[in-house]
């Protein structure tokens, strides 16, 4: 990774980045295995690691469940990016908590 590229990495978090650019980013982070996916054990390991502790890994695994159920809509059994960005485009949620305030 570039220095040009960790800066416009770190750009999107800015909380008045475009919500289409913290999708694009989201999804690069939380597809652990860079298959250009989001499998179940892409979902329980970003779980895992924003929730540290505080899901035991049967409510982990059933969280996952729901989000592929909800995100998932040709049935393959993966979220590709357009699923995902449909998805996250539609929380207002999202682009106002995918940021860090420095």
């Amino acid at each position: 990774m570039s220095f040009n590229d960790f800066l416009e990495m770190f750009s999107v978090f800015c909380e008045r980045a475009p919500k289409e650019l913290k999708a694009y980013y989201a999804f690069r982070i939380y597809d652990y295995d860079e298959d250009g996916f989001l499998s179940l054990s892409d979902i329980a390991k970003t779980l895992r690691a924003l929730c540290r502790d505080s899901l035991e890994e049967k409510d982990r695994r059933l969280i996952a469940d729901r989000v592929m159920k909800e995100c998932n809509m040709d049935d393959n059994g993966a979220i590709s990016f357009s699923e995902f960005e449909n998805m996250v485009t539609k929380s207002a949620e999202f682009a106002e908590t995918f940021h860090i305030r420095i």
